[in-house]
């Protein structure tokens, strides 16, 4: 997955959700959402509001983010995600 170089309101993104695979380089699960607000924490780091949609559930969460963690959006967990991903963010 490649890094999102900028972020901008209403982008689509990938962002790190939950741990899922202890022991591994990389254990987390990367579910796809989209940038509702940006800004910067105490320290002055850049912060991005992420609507994320869970493959898995198909329920949906906002949280903050870092805007270094996020990742250009991807659709690699099953056949038809892109379609399910973009009809869901229309309604969004």
């Amino acid at each position: 997955m490649r890094k999102a170089k900028s972020v901008d309101v209403g982008m689509f993104v990938a962002v790190p959700d939950m741990i899922c695979f202890p022991g591994r380089l990389d254990p987390y699960e990367y579910e796809n959402g989209i940038v509702r607000r940006l800004g910067k924490n105490k320290a002055g780091r850049p912060l991005a509001e992420v609507t994320v949609w869970r493959h898995l559930s198909k329920k949906t969460y906002t949280k903050w983010f870092l805007a270094e963690t996020l990742y250009q959006v991807s659709y690699y967990h099953y056949v038809g995600e892109e379609k399910d991903f973009k009809e869901w963010a229309a309604t969004v």
